[in-house]
């Protein structure tokens, strides 16, 4: 079930490119995250009551308001998403479609195939031959919004094969 919930983080970024993809950086944009702070905060306190009784609540919801633990980390990342959102979106606005991909296939390069090669078992005496360098895994973030955006932008129609390969490499996550 956890591995399954994973490919749930890609479907949402893949759904905020898409959604998101039009925000400019206005006044207005940037007055509404009071939407998410608010309850996050309210629901950081109230996590800091049930988890440490109450006892020091102002104290442990600060820890976890600025300290993210465990699931918290996605709120952080959500945060700072939050303000670079309409700057991404200016840099992609004008793509052209060839542009696009190649910048889809860029962000791949450098944030998924890394990870996935060097996650390959060793052929060789259980040894990795070439391992390549992966610091950019942690801007996964931008391939999926970049592929949200571009399937709003040039709206592509998905041919079965690779509908029924999205399928079962979801499904697959569900089933290990």
């Amino acid at each position: 079930m956890r591995w399954g919930s994973f490919s749930c983080i890609g479907l949402f970024l893949m759904a905020t490119g898409y959604l998101q993809c039009n925000k400019k950086p206005t006044r207005t944009y940037y007055k509404n995250i009071y939407k998410y702070v608010i309850p996050f905060i309210l629901f950081s306190a109230l996590t800091a009551i049930i988890v440490n009784g109450t006892a020091n609540v102002a104290k442990n919801s600060m820890y976890y308001i600025f300290q993210f633990p465990g699931y918290y980390w996605y709120m952080s990342f959500f945060f700072g998403f939050y303000l670079l959102i309409p700057y991404f979106n200016a840099m992609i606005e004008h793509l052209e479609k060839r542009q696009f991909i190649f910048l889809i296939v860029a962000l791949l390069a450098v944030t998924a195939v890394p990870e996935f090669w060097n996650s390959i078992p060793a052929m060789f005496k259980g040894e990795k031959q070439i391992f390549l360098p992966n610091w950019w895994k942690e801007f996964f973030p931008l391939t999926y919004y970049a592929l949200g955006a571009y399937f709003r932008k040039f709206q592509p129609r998905l041919s079965k094969g690779i509908l029924l390969a999205v399928s079962g490499h979801s499904c697959g996550h569900v089933i290990a």
